[in-house]
Formats: structure tokens, sequence, C-alpha cells
């Protein structure tokens, strides 16, 4: 993941990345987080959705 804007939560099963307007929720098993540099993050594990949160509330898709 690139241009992130900071890790702002982790659990092994969910990943929460700030992003410039609002923040991506990685949902998963076994998610592991590898690099993590100013801009860009490295995630393993078996990724089950991703849903993108707006800074006013509302989300994109989730598969």
């Amino acid at each position: 993941m690139e241009n992130h804007r900071g890790l702002l939560a982790y659990d092994g099963n969910t990943v929460v990345l700030g992003l410039h307007a609002g923040r991506l929720v990685l949902k998963g098993e076994g998610l592991v987080i590898g690099t993590v540099g100013p801009a860009q993050i490295t995630i393993s594990g078996r990724l089950q959705g991703l849903r993108f949160v707006t800074d006013e509330g509302g989300s994109g898709a989730e598969p």
C-alpha cells in the first residue's frame, strides 16, 4: 500500500490505515505488517475484505 498516512490500528485480523481522505480498513486472517516506510507499508496474510471510510463517514465497496 502506497501513500498511506499512518497505521491507525492493527490486531492480526484487522489493519486500519490513514489515508488523505479517510481510512482504509483491511479484514483478514493472519495479517502481518512487513515493511513500514513514510508513505509505503507491506501487509501479508489472507485478505478477506476491505472498506474505504471517508472523513464524512461514508464508505466505499466491501467485497
